[in-house]
């Protein structure tokens, strides 16, 4: 309704939103309040921990956080965000609406959003009282809109629910300052040796991996976001498949990886395909569309893809091929 909140408060009043995961998409009536957080002249407090959320405001108030003259204080340590401002007021996505209030803490996720869309600029609330500012920096050649293993990043960087967006992207909010020089360990959601944040100069790069692959960035904060450099894959050591069955419209596939990262990154390790007739075509057009897989993971290097068939279920004949280490 008008000046209603989708998730949150009204107008005037102090409300706290938590959200631990699941799909949620949340939209704000017309008028003062926030899509996800409080209404007009009220105070906002939002925890995203993990999740796929997406939240919109239809009026003056932010996407996530505050309403019109109010104040947002917005924590995210985890999931998959996406903010979506006011159509006439495309400056407000994240935080408060009123200059010099409220805070913004990125500490984990991918966050779908621009550095001067948000009320205050975030930090990661560590390193002193304020925390050391983060910048966007965009991850790309992944699976569109599969889930996405990280390792290698900050200690205390929030992995959970994090997911590639239609375009093959993920969005992580990292200082420039952060530990630089650890090696990668080919576990899934394998944890660095804390050694804290290395005092690093302006252009200096870092590595993680995701999805198998390494990644280097160099953090510019004068540009407020940088791109991620895909290269060279971790080396694989092994892929087993174990078995797989075609029943209720979905074709489920067991397989083991090592490392684990490669779990999330089956479209590069794994192709299926379909004919109504032997033998099964070499072509691309017989190949199985994986975007749309399910990942469910079984144990730390096994897991099972379910991929929905549709019309394909009449095919009748599937082969399934594994790369090679």
């Amino acid at each position: 309704g008008s000046n209603a909140t989708g998730i949150g408060a009204g107008n005037g009043e102090t409300g706290r939103v938590n959200i631990w995961g699941g799909i949620v998409d949340a939209t704000s009536g017309s008028g003062t309040a926030a899509g996800i957080g409080g209404g007009g002249s009220s105070y906002a407090y939002v925890y995203i921990y993990g999740g796929i959320v997406k939240a919109e405001s239809k009026g003056s108030g932010m996407a996530i956080g505050a309403g019109s003259y109010s104040m947002g204080y917005v924590y995210i340590s985890g999931g998959t965000v996406v903010p979506t401002p006011y159509t006439y007021d495309t400056s407000k996505s994240i935080g408060s609406t009123r200059d010099g209030y409220g805070e913004v803490r990125f500490t984990g996720g991918s966050i779908n959003v621009a550095l001067d869309k948000t009320t205050p600029a975030p930090t990661n609330g560590s390193g002193g009282e304020s925390g050391y500012p983060v910048y966007c920096v965009t991850v790309d050649g992944l699976t569109p809109n599969a889930k996405v293993a990280f390792d290698g990043l900050p200690d205390y960087y929030g992995k959970n629910d994090i997911y590639a967006d239609a375009s093959g992207q993920a969005y992580l909010w990292l200082p420039e300052n952060w530990e630089a020089e650890h090696p990668i360990t080919p576990k899934l959601f394998a944890a660095s040796p804390k050694k804290g944040l290395l005092s690093a100069s302006s252009g200096s790069s870092h590595t993680f991996s995701a999805n198998g692959y390494r990644y280097t960035v160099t953090i510019d904060p004068e540009a407020g976001a940088s791109v991620a450099d895909k290269g060279d894959p971790l080396p694989l050591e092994s892929l087993t498949i174990d078995d797989f069955v075609v029943e209720d419209g979905y074709l489920a596939i067991r397989f083991t990886a090592k490392p684990a990262t490669w779990l999330y990154g089956f479209s590069d390790l794994i192709k299926i395909r379909a004919s109504a007739t032997l033998p099964i075509p070499a072509s691309d057009d017989s190949l199985l569309d994986l975007s749309g897989a399910d990942l469910i993971l079984e144990g730390s290097d096994s897991a099972m893809i379910a991929v929905p068939l549709g019309e394909e279920a009449a095919s009748g004949f599937f082969k399934v091929e594994g790369r090679s280490p």
